[in-house]
């Protein structure tokens, strides 16, 4: 029998090779803090600047109101700013998926990525609760700040519709999060994860795998490695669109409350700190 012939029975009992996606999406930047909310609370944050201590901001409600929202606001857009950096890893540019002298393998680099994402962007709820706890001013201890918990210290109906609108979005990506870093459990990043990644580690050392994978395909680890970036950017991309969606809507409503709850603070003629200095600023212009 001729090697032609040998091969071509080979082939013949390959499993069917599935269709692999292997070009890339196009990426998505996600807008941090865009939303008129954020600059409020950006604007009104330079009062910090005023005081020489926190015991002295302290002094004025509307002063520690407004900054406190400002602290966990700003922890809230830097992990969506974070999630920016993880498309960075995702859409690889091709000089870097075609070397293979990565400082990791091609698949610990696709490992590397879903932790970083997962864990990101699973976060991003924890801090969308904070959020509302502060706006809110229910005083929850973070450890405590859940959906029930809001609730039950008066959240309007509203607002925990979008929390729980939230929470759906990140639901099935925070089961595969637990599963991965707390039961060890790997996603499958590829069309045939054990060639790719048995070939990945030789390659990693300086000696290159050759031959077919399962499916009879000759080894390619670039593909291999844009195959899975893709299923990875499929993920990111839905689900950070769904949940940016959601955010606004969050937004809009803390937004209403902040200013419900702000004004008072800071129309009060004892402790309002922008009360006061209004008052002063009167003063000298009428001398």
């Amino acid at each position: 029998m001729s090697k032609e012939t040998q091969l071509a029975t080979l082939t013949e009992n390959y499993p069917k090779a599935p269709r692999r996606r292997t070009a890339y999406l196009k990426e998505l930047v996600l807008p941090s803090d865009q939303h008129q909310f954020i600059g409020r609370i950006y604007d009104l944050s330079v009062v910090a600047y005023s005081f020489e201590s926190y015991d002295d901001m302290s002094q004025y409600p509307d002063c520690l109101y407004a900054l406190n929202v400002n602290e966990v606001l700003s922890s809230l857009t830097r992990r969506v700013e974070s999630l920016n950096h993880v498309a960075d890893l995702l859409w690889l540019e091709d000089k870097f998926v075609a070397d293979p002298h990565l400082p990791v393998t091609r698949y610990e680099w696709l490992n590397i990525c879903a932790d970083t994402f997962l864990m990101r962007y699973v976060s991003l709820f924890d801090c969308a609760l904070l959020l509302t706890n502060e706006v809110l001013e229910c005083d929850l201890r973070p450890q405590v700040c859940s959906l029930k918990n809001l609730r039950r210290n008066g959240a309007a109906p509203r607002i925990l519709d979008v929390l729980k609108e939230m929470d759906a979005v990140v639901s099935s990506l925070r089961n595969e999060r637990n599963e991965r870093f707390h039961r060890g459990w790997e996603r499958e990043h590829t069309s045939d994860d054990i060639s790719f990644k048995a070939s990945t580690i030789h390659e990693n050392r300086g000696m290159r795998m050759t031959g077919t994978d399962r499916y009879g395909r000759p080894l390619d680890q670039a593909k291999f490695l844009r195959e899975g970036l893709v299923n990875l950017q499929r993920d990111f991309k839905k689900s950070s669109t769904l949940y940016i969606k959601s955010l606004d809507k969050l937004y809009d409503l803390l937004e209403i409350e902040f200013e419900g709850r702000f004004s008072p603070k800071f129309n009060d003629q004892k402790t309002g700190f922008g009360y006061q200095q209004r008052t002063r600023s009167l003063t000298r212009n009428n001398t």
